[in-house]
């Protein structure tokens, strides 16, 4: 079966002595607080990854309009998220397939935990190291769509450009011409070990796959071992 996910990277950093058995007792003390809004659901450490289960609440208000009285009134209504991390600190990576928003309430959560003991940084996926990782592999690549930031049409045409590329020659002379201006590209990725899958980077943290799913952490791993 085919799946799309979009998988959010971010570099972990932790002290020395802060080991996977500190980390995993800590975070089986900090169970869900209703009054918090947040808690562990579920910690388990399994070949060399500490899964994390984290509840967030998220509090939503809804108008109501009470027409006997031409006025409105506001009712709160939780909303209740499940954020899963992944962290594999040999690498020093944590990924998570939650949105953005959800997994940095997550990760200020975990600070929270081991304040100044724990770390996140930034992780650019530039088109230049994504397609390095592809050659290192010997994967073979091709590009299929590509949005240039700053694109410019003879004199007259300036702007954001997104182009699908029909051309692989065409493809790379655009890259060539605009370099660190490429951004989300998608490229469809062929290897001996997995079915083809595309790839598609967006800078900044996130990748997006849409492969086999009994491939998912095969892709995973080559993602991981490149970072």
């Amino acid at each position: 079966m085919e799946i799309k996910r979009s998988i959010i990277f971010n570099k972990i950093n932790v002290i020395k002595d802060l080991t996977i058995d500190k980390i995993c007792s800590e975070l089986n003390k900090k169970s869900y607080n209703e009054r918090a809004g947040i808690g562990v659901l579920n910690v388990l450490y399994e070949d060399n990854i500490i899964h994390i289960e984290i509840l967030v609440r998220t509090p939503t208000y809804i108008s109501n309009y009470d027409q006997s009285l031409k006025s409105i009134s506001k009712n709160v209504i939780n909303i209740y998220d499940e954020v899963s991390i992944d962290i594999d600190l040999m690498n020093g990576i944590l990924y998570s397939i939650s949105s953005s928003a959800r997994l940095n309430k997550a990760k200020s959560f975990l600070r929270s935990i081991f304040p100044q003991q724990m770390s996140f940084d930034n992780i650019f996926f530039t088109n230049e190291k994504i397609r390095g990782w592809l050659d290192k592999e010997d994967y073979s690549y091709s590009i299929m769509n590509m949005t240039i930031r700053k694109f410019k049409y003879n004199e007259g045409a300036f702007g954001r450009f997104t182009a699908n590329i029909i051309s692989q020659e065409t493809g790379e002379k655009l890259i060539d011409e605009y370099k660190e201006e490429v951004r989300n590209i998608v490229m469809k990725v062929e290897t001996s070990s997995t079915s083809p899958f595309v790839l598609q980077c967006a800078m900044q943290n996130t990748i997006t796959l849409k492969c086999e799913e009994a491939d998912y952490w095969t892709i995973i791993e080559f993602i991981k071992r490149n970072i």
